[in-house]
């Protein structure tokens, strides 16, 4: 967890004890803790971490700590596609090969920017493909990797729009997706 407090420029110091008051639960060596970090004129005026980052491996959480997101990089995704539809850059309803042609066609029904936003894509897990080709969970695929990789599929796992699975597959489509239509990186497109 990390929790982050930005103080007005002409307020005085963060009340050390204060934020220690309320971060006391999370002090422990036995569950996950949190950081904290207050800043004021866009400055850090305090930066303490609280309780555990790695239980097993006794790491405790420091102000440099860094943070695994996991799937909160999705909503903005969302954001950023439905920002786009607006523009008139894409549809909703668009196959995911308009914008990526090299992904094959291996359903009755195309896969739409929708389909992929509902977790109703049916998309096989490009984690799970890229260690079938020989991977280790431990490498980092670029994106080309990745894209190379859902290219060579030669099946999806379940019919575009029939069931809902999570989908982090789809979200990487859609953030390639993002790439394309906005003509930006990912990064600068969400700003």
């Amino acid at each position: 967890l990390f929790a982050s407090i930005t103080h007005a420029a002409h307020a005085a110091p963060p009340p050390v004890a204060k934020i220690d008051a309320v971060m006391k639960g999370w002090t422990g060596t036995k569950t996950p803790g949190c950081a904290v970090a207050v800043t004021q004129a866009g400055k850090v005026t305090f930066a303490k971490g609280y309780g555990m980052a790695d239980l097993e491996r006794n790491v405790p959480i420091t102000p440099a700590t860094v943070f695994d997101i996991g799937s909160v990089s999705k909503q903005f995704t969302a954001a950023t596609i439905h920002l786009l539809a607006a523009e008139g850059k894409l549809s909703l309803a668009d196959d995911l090969r308009k914008h990526l042609p090299q992904l094959p066609a291996l359903a009755k029904q195309p896969v739409t920017i929708l389909n992929l936003m509902n977790h109703t894509g049916g998309l096989r897990d490009y984690e799970a493909i890229l260690i079938f080709s020989g991977r280790k969970i431990a490498d980092v695929a670029s994106s080309a990797e990745t894209l190379d990789a859902l290219a060579r599929q030669r099946g999806y796992e379940l019919e575009p729009g029939t069931k809902w699975k999570y989908s982090n597959t789809g979200y990487f489509v859609l953030a390639q997706i993002v790439e394309r239509a906005s003509k930006q990186a990912m990064a600068d497109a969400v700003q």
